[in-house]
């Protein structure tokens, strides 16, 4: 992995100077049309054409930050808790690739896209038995699933990608305590990372922290995980019953086909869940094209697509496209509760072809979201977790290597207890101002943002300037291995940096070792060379 200080001199270390890619970017038809068309069949463009575009509706994303690249949406920055705000890496961008392919997915929208016109609202000639694309309005440019909507960017994740469960913990619990201030309207969280645990939903500091954001009146949508060659069960905070867990599905086939959702199946990498929690949802999720963040470190491992969008394939990818249409659904009924949204999405799907998964999966079609209606039986939600174990065994990964120690036992990212935490965050009062259970972490929140202030000038007596080596950079802070198995973020196969028993989009492989997967397309690999 790259050192931060290496891939921000590469990015640029402010918003002014990013803007002058605009002038070398070039439009890729093809892959605009086909994120157009996964949007369709998942109903997002039937609801932006019948007015329902996200307006008025917040979805705070935790990730690696966002790089306002062109095309990207309306952005609204929150804090900053990633560790390149240590080290003087420039607040809120995204140096790793990941976090702004994620937003565009889910509000991204070129200059002059608009929806058709109102009277292309297709609420009239909803066919709930149909299992094949009835055909829905299309779009010219680049959109996302919910291109009025506005995205919270709650930066974690650093430009190696590096993050610690207690950094996504804090973000979340901004976005409780944060949900209706400084004019915001948190409706939907979208969380593309997860966890190993085996404590149960009841204690698990990850599963409480989403507890309490379904109780106040969030949607969390959650990725699956992508381990599903080895492993079977969801990752926390999926895992736990309140939140949306969303899986990949894998439509086989080109965009100009595989509309028919009874024939798509659940995606080689996706987490299928056990009998006693599986997804609750399924899209298309293979190769998905959005915006890419020229330096970035994915951006440098890949090879990109029309020099402006860059494919990714995972349970991340399905998450933020099922956020942006949890955030037209809340605009379209404001006054929906978390259950309400959850039943409106997972009622409004088909069943896949089962495959050779646990149980049944069900795949969100534009069919049935149109008449999808809030169950007024539904009850509110409320705190049903304690949270009160130990976040040291969801470092399962390895631990987190902070100058000559190691980040372990029940403490957060400054080496400070998490004693009392799960009260706190029920209580609603873990954050105060930019200070974070006592320990200051960020600016205050302001109608424009968040300024980013450093946290404590030492880590347990050594000053981050020591611990990450020389300043400027952060290259003593990343999880052993650098495989990530267990903790990462979810969605890390993209076209280039490594792939997992799933398809090849047809660019150039990057070694020379070749270890069985399928390639799409019609040559033949001979061990050797390709005939």
């Amino acid at each position: 992995m790259a050192a931060i200080g290496t891939l921000l001199a590469t990015v640029g270390t402010g918003a002014a100077a990013l803007t002058n890619v605009s002038g070398a970017v070039t439009y890729d038809e093809g892959g605009i049309a086909e994120l157009d068309l996964t949007a369709g069949l998942v109903g997002a463009r039937d609801l932006w054409a019948c007015g329902f575009g996200g307006r008025g509706v917040d979805v705070a994303l935790i990730d690696t930050g966002i790089t306002p690249v062109p095309g990207t949406g309306r952005i609204y920055n929150g804090p900053d808790l990633s560790f390149d705000a240590q080290v003087g890496g420039a607040p809120y961008l995204d140096a790793y690739g990941h976090g702004t392919h994620l937003a565009s997915l889910i509000n991204g929208r070129d200059p002059g896209v608009t929806a058709p016109p109102s009277s292309a609202c297709r609420s009239n000639r909803i066919n709930p038995t149909a299992t094949k694309d009835m055909g829905f309005p299309r779009v010219s440019g680049f959109a996302g699933m919910a291109p009025d909507a506005r995205v919270v960017n709650l930066k974690t994740g650093a430009a190696d990608g590096a993050v610690d469960v207690t950094q996504v913990i804090a973000q979340i619990d901004w976005a409780v305590q944060n949900r209706n201030r400084n004019g915001l309207n948190i409706r939907v969280l979208a969380i593309p990372y997860g966890v190993s645990s085996t404590y149960g939903n009841f204690r698990d500091p990850l599963s409480h922290a989403v507890d309490v954001a379904a109780a106040n009146g969030i949607l969390v949508v959650a990725a699956a995980g992508n381990d599903g060659t080895t492993d079977t069960a969801l990752a926390y905070p999926a895992r736990n019953n309140d939140v949306l867990a969303v899986g990949a599905a894998d439509r086989g086939s080109s965009s100009s086909t595989g509309t028919d959702v009874t024939t798509w199946t659940v995606a080689s990498f996706s987490d299928r869940g056990t009998t006693q929690r599986k997804p609750d949802l399924l899209v298309p999720a293979v190769l998905i094209p959005g915006l890419r963040v020229p330096g970035s470190y994915l951006d440098t491992q890949t090879t990109t697509q029309g020099n402006r969008l860059i494919r990714g394939s995972g349970t991340s990818q399905a998450t933020a496209i099922v956020a942006g249409v949890a955030a037209q659904l809340a605009q379209r009924y404001p006054g929906a509760t978390v259950p309400q949204l959850k039943n409106m999405l997972v009622t409004s799907s088909w069943r896949a072809r089962p495959g050779r998964f646990v149980s049944d999966a069900t795949v969100l079609s534009t069919n049935k979201l149109l008449g999808a209606r809030p169950n007024l039986a539904l009850p509110a939600p409320f705190v049903n977790t304690n949270g009160t174990a130990s976040v040291q065994p969801l470092r399962s990964a390895g631990t987190l290597a902070i100058g000559e120690g190691r980040l372990t036992g029940d403490i957060d990212v400054q080496g400070r207890s998490m004693a009392g935490w799960e009260a706190r965050a029920t209580a609603r009062t873990s954050w105060s101002g930019g200070s974070w259970m006592g320990r200051v972490y960020t600016g205050t929140p302001t109608s424009t943002g968040v300024p980013v202030a450093r946290w404590a000038s030492s880590w347990a007596g050594v000053p981050w300037s020591q611990v990450a080596g020389f300043a400027g950079t952060w290259d003593g802070v990343r999880w052993r291995g650098d495989t990530w198995s267990g903790v990462r973020w979810r969605g890390d196969d993209w076209s280039g940096v490594r792939w997992r028993g799933v398809a090849w989009d047809g660019v150039r492989w990057r070694g020379t070792n070749w270890d069985g997967v399928r390639w799409r397309g019609s040559a033949n690999w001979s061990s050797a060379s390709w005939t």
